[in-house]
């Protein structure tokens, strides 16, 4: 190898790490063994879902339209139990806030986001699935609204994900 091209490797290699460790990402994991503190909840190490997986988020409604692949990765009603099946929520590598796969056919609350995996609602999109804020009402949540994180979002519209 001749030493332009040595020199010109040294240069692009790093900058090439440097530019894919800065892009914007969006991951939900399931997890592990759950733990009262986000930080200390051990999830897996793939995600059950990934920003390539969101066709579009309203930020609003808190609404994802999911692709067929997303919405085949999503637990089904009977792998969850009486609590539900606990996610972590990951915008660009930092842990915003846990949630649950959750189906409504449990008359337990729940004070954490859920996704419910029950029937779809009449009407509705069999693609869109919603982060409610608490179950079985948002009057059952505690502190405030973990969903309206600023690094979500951020991360979202960097790919181009929100819809408003």
């Amino acid at each position: 190898m001749n030493k332009i091209t040595y020199i010109v490797l040294l240069i692009l290699i790093p900058l090439c790490a440097f530019s894919a460790s800065n892009q914007s990402s969006f991951e939900i994991y399931l997890v592990k063994n759950d733990n009262a503190d986000l930080q200390q909840v051990e999830i897996y190490s793939k995600p059950i879902l990934t920003a390539a997986d969101i066709m579009k988020y309203d930020w609003n409604k808190h609404e994802i339209v999911l692709t067929n692949k997303g919405l085949r990765k999503l637990p089904k009603e009977n792998d969850t139990t009486v609590l539900g099946k606990s996610f972590v929520v990951i915008a660009n590598g930092i842990r915003c806030y846990k949630g649950a796969f959750w189906t409504s056919i449990w008359s337990v609350s729940h004070p954490n986001p859920i996704i419910n995996i029950g029937p779809r609602l009449e009407g509705r999109s069999k693609n869109i699935i919603s982060i409610e804020r608490a179950y079985p009402s948002e009057n059952f949540a505690i502190g405030p609204d973990p969903r309206n994180n600023n690094l979500i979002y951020k991360a979202l519209f960097e790919l181009n994900k929100i819809h408003e």
